[in-house]
């Protein structure tokens, strides 16, 4: 069987193992090793992978090739802004929640939790600037995990339902006997 393969710095990965692409970001000057200036990360089935290079160019055209790879072998993959996601391997995401530190503009967030052994790091932030947008993103992911389907949508779609109705339908279910079972 013929596979995909993306060559990193420093080992090669087939990309149908590839759950997650980030941005190409610059290395602190206390972290930098062999002359490494940039790097992004990926995520695998078996956790999170740091490609180092050295220089922004290289990392960029790096990148930029994983990201076409991903994009023609994953049709579906989601996108947001540089970080690409496939949502075959989403296991959860979260609502919407405030970051106690903007960074870089951004005030909201949804997490995302990914299919992978790392238990440490399989989760990725996606960072919005607006709550608003935040909410279009939560959708648009619910959208993409969902296949894509507006059938999804009507039934019951997270996305639309705010904590305060999920504890009012809880409260109002009444208790059914044995609820108490340890089993």
């Amino acid at each position: 069987m013929n596979s995909v393969v993306f060559n990193a710095s420093t080992e090669s990965y087939q990309l149908s193992q590839i759950t997650y692409a980030g941005y190409v970001s610059a290395i602190a000057e206390e972290k930098r090793r062999n002359g490494s200036t940039h790097s992004f990360r990926f995520m695998t089935r078996m956790g999170m992978v740091h490609s180092y290079y050295k220089t922004v160019e290289e990392a960029r055209n790096a990148r930029t090739a994983l990201g076409a790879m991903l994009a023609t072998a994953k049709p579906n993959v989601f996108k947001h802004g540089n970080e690409m996601i496939d949502p075959s391997h989403v296991v959860s995401f979260s609502l919407v929640v405030a970051l106690k530190k903007p960074q870089n503009e951004c005030t909201h967030a949804v997490v995302v939790t990914l299919d992978t052994v790392d238990q440490e790091h399989n989760k990725v932030w996606l960072r919005y600037k607006s709550e608003e947008n935040a909410k279009k993103g939560r959708r648009a992911l619910w959208s993409a995990v969902n296949g894509g389907s507006a059938q999804g949508a009507s039934q019951e779609n997270p996305a639309t339902v705010t904590e305060t109705e999920a504890v009012a339908s809880k409260a109002a279910t009444p208790a059914v006997k044995g609820d108490n079972l340890p089993f």
